[in-house]
């Protein structure tokens, strides 16, 4: 999703996703995926940053989609507060490599130590 429609609708549903007379908050039912290209918004790393602040303040899990396809991956995963790290589907169409199997377990090793997942 766009931020921008990301501002929307928390704005328009914030009271609907959020019920605290029944302590039932659905937004843990959501994750958000942001792609690379949201990371490198027009308005710059400082808003990306509030805004999945603010995502994770109403609930929502945020996970970096499509993880070691860009050149950047890492130093997003450095720079993002970021709950999972959605690997590429390259690394699954070629998992029976022994190369590409230790390079899935480095970073499952390098998301579990900064205390996110990953996942294919």
């Amino acid at each position: 999703m766009q931020f921008t429609y990301i501002e929307k609708l928390y704005l328009e549903y914030q009271d609907k996703m959020i019920n605290d007379e029944k302590g039932l908050n659905q937004t843990d039912l959501l994750e958000l995926e942001l792609t690379e290209s949201i990371f490198f918004s027009d308005r710059g790393i400082e808003y990306v940053k509030k805004q999945i602040q603010e995502m994770h303040r109403i609930g929502f899990r945020c996970s970096q989609d499509d993880f070691g396809a860009g050149y950047s991956s890492l130093g997003l995963l450095m720079e993002f507060d970021v709950d999972v790290a959605k690997l590429d589907r390259r690394f699954l169409l070629d998992v029976g490599r022994k190369k590409t199997r230790d390079v899935v377990i480095a970073i499952t090793e390098l998301t579990q130590k900064i205390g996110a997942k990953t996942v294919a």
